[in-house]
C-alpha cells in the first residue's frame, strides 16, 4: 500500500482493504495469465501490471485525491484529465496523442 498526502479527512489504514491484488485467467486447464494491482491507502489503484508485464501508474490529485488526473502507460504513453470538484465531472481530458477534449456541463439542471 502506498501512502497518500493531502487527502481530506483521511486516516492511514494498516492491513488489507479487501481490494483484489491478482486477477488470473485460465486459457486451458494448465495455462494461465495473471494481472496484478497495487493500491494507495485510500483504496484507489496505484499501479496495474498486465499479463505481458507492462506497468500502468495512476495519479490522483483532483478534488482531494478523489479523481485520477494522470495515467502513465508503457511506451511513454499517458493520458490526463482536469476535474470540476463542485460537480465531480471532468472539464477536459488529453488522450495518448496529446489531443484535448473539453466538456461543458453548464446546461445540466442537476449541476
Amino acid at each position: 500500500m502506498t501512502a497518500t498526502t493531502g487527502t481530506p479527512n483521511h486516516f492511514s489504514v494498516t492491513g488489507s482493504r479487501g481490494n483484489v491484488t491478482t486477477i488470473t485467467t485460465y486459457s486451458t486447464v494448465t495455462a494461465s495469465l495473471s494481472r496484478t494491482l497495487t493500491y494507495y491507502d485510500t483504496g484507489n489503484v496505484n499501479q496495474s501490471q498486465d499479463v505481458n508485464g507492462q506497468l500502468t501508474t495512476y495519479t490522483y490529485g483532483a478534488c482531494g485525491n478523489s479523481f485520477v488526473t494522470n495515467v502513465s502507460m508503457s511506451l511513454s504513453l499517458s493520458k490526463s484529465a482536469i476535474w470540476n470538484c463542485t460537480g465531480g465531472v471532468p472539464t477536459s481530458s488529453t488522450d495518448e496523442n496529446g489531443k484535448v477534449s473539453y466538456f461543458n456541463f453548464t446546461s445540466d439542471p442537476y449541476f
